[in-house]
C-alpha cells in the first residue's frame, strides 16, 4: 500500500491489519481461519488507531498451553493471563 498525505489514519490501519494477519498466518495456521483472522484483523486495526501498551493477541496451541485469569497478587482489583504449559507428555495425551 502506498501512503499518502490524503490517506487517514483508518485507511492506513486498514492496510496495516491486514499484512499483520498474512505474516502470522506463517507460523499460526489457525489465522487461516477467515472468522479467527477478522477478529485478530480488528484488534490490531483499533490498537493502530489507538496504541495501548497493555495490547496482546494470545496465539497459541491449546494443545500446548493453558491460558487463565489469575488475580494479581498484590492488587485485588487487576488480573493477569497465566499460561500453564502443558508438559509435554501432558500435551501428546491431550491431542490423541
Amino acid at each position: 500500500m502506498i501512503w499518502s498525505r490524503r490517506s487517514t489514519s483508518r485507511d492506513r490501519a486498514a492496510g496495516y491489519a491486514p499484512a499483520v494477519v498474512a505474516a502470522l498466518t506463517r507460523e499460526f495456521l489457525d489465522l487461516a481461519d477467515d472468522h479467527l483472522a477478522g477478529i485478530v484483523r480488528e484488534a490490531v486495526t483499533a490498537h493502530a488507531l489507538a496504541p495501548d501498551p497493555a495490547f496482546e493477541v494470545i496465539l497459541d496451541a491449546p494443545a500446548m498451553a493453558n491460558w487463565r485469569q489469575r488475580a494479581h497478587p498484590t492488587e485485588r482489583r487487576r488480573l493477569r493471563v497465566a499460561c500453564h504449559r502443558f508438559t509435554l507428555l501432558g500435551a501428546v495425551m491431550v491431542t490423541r
